[in-house]
This record gives structure tokens, sequence and C-alpha cells, in this order.
């Protein structure tokens, strides 16, 4: 038990290859799995930006695949810093995962409300994950419909691989056109039956 706990401390050393040798030391011990629950977690924040743990990505992961969590999100603020080591990181542990970014906008015409940031009247968080609202908070996410809409206007296109599951999801029709939400919409037919 003493190996697992000093791997996991490890976990959050400022060296990103100590970090990678402990979650492979970690993976390599064949713990027990956790009881794989329908639960997940997309909004986690990392030592890159704020977390109150002070975990790096690889940490995050591992409490995630640990917990037995269908899925978990790295949603730094401001930076992409852990992408790379949080898609590694669950990749190894066989974690599904997301990587977002979460920043703040000031809107001028509401400066002297405080929206959703404590004591930053005007603030409000926004997060490029659909799905990941944040009910506590009161904000919310982008949609996959806002992040189309923005491709559109700056003339790009998504990965292939996205831009076949948007078709697939009947979001879109031809890598342009949204397509309206029915009753029978492959995103909300599983929570209707």
């Amino acid at each position: 038990m003493s190996n697992q706990c000093d791997l996991e401390k490890q976990l959050d050393s400022f060296d990103p290859q100590e970090r990678r040798q402990a979650l492979e030391g970690l993976a390599a011990l064949k713990l027990p799995p956790a009881k794989p629950t329908d639960n997940h977690n997309l909004h986690f924040h990392s030592f890159f930006s704020y977390n109150a743990q002070d975990w790096s990505p690889s940490h995050i992961a591992w409490a995630a695949h640990q917990a037995g969590l269908y899925a978990a999100g790295l949603c730094d603020f401001d930076v992409l810093d852990g992408l790379e080591e949080f898609y590694a990181a669950s990749a190894l542990l066989g974690l599904r995962a997301t990587v977002n970014l979460e920043t703040r906008v000031y809107l001028r015409e509401h400066s002297e409300v405080e929206i959703t940031s404590p004591g930053e009247p005007g603030v409000t968080y926004i997060m490029g994950v659909p799905g990941a609202d944040d009910v506590m908070l009161g904000y919310q996410s982008t949609s996959f419909h806002d992040s189309h809409y923005l491709r559109q206007v700056l003339g790009l296109k998504p990965a292939p691989e996205f831009e076949a599951w948007l078709e697939k999801m009947r979001i879109v029709s031809g890598g342009q056109r949204l397509l309206p939400v029915g009753e029978h919409h492959a995103l909300i037919d599983h929570v209707l039956a």
C-alpha cells in the first residue's frame, strides 16, 4: 500500500516525466477495478489553472478511474497545458475523456451586476464543452450548435471524425446545415426511452 501512496504523491510532481512514470507504476499494480458507474464529471481543474487539491491532470485521471467514473473532463481556466497529459493518462487507464477550456468574459452592459463570478461584477464564465453546464454557479457551456456556428463564421471545418459523428447523431447534414431536433433525436432517444 505504501508503494501506491508514494506513487499517488508523485502524480503531483511538477516534473511531467515523474508524473508519467508514477501513473505507469500505478497502472502496473493491477489493483482491483472500481465498480463502474454511470457518473461522470466533465469539469475538473488541474494545477495548471485552479485546483484546491493541487492535482495534476494525471492525478485527476487516476482518481476518476479509481472512482469508476463513466467519463471525466479536464476544464482548466485559460490554458490547454494539461490537454495532452490528461488524454494520455486517460488512455492508459481506459477512461473516457474530454478536454475543455473555461474562461471568463466581461459584459460591459452588466458591469454593475455579479453574474457568475463572485466579487467581479460584469464577469461570467464560458466553457467549450457541450453538456457541462454548472447548475451550482448558474452558467452554461457552449453547445454543438454554438461551436458549429463559430466554425461557419470563421470558415473552418470540424475534424473529419467529429464531422462524421455530427452526421451520425443527426446534428448536421452535409457537414454544414444544422438539423432540427425532433422527438426521436439521436442525442435524446435514450432519455425519452
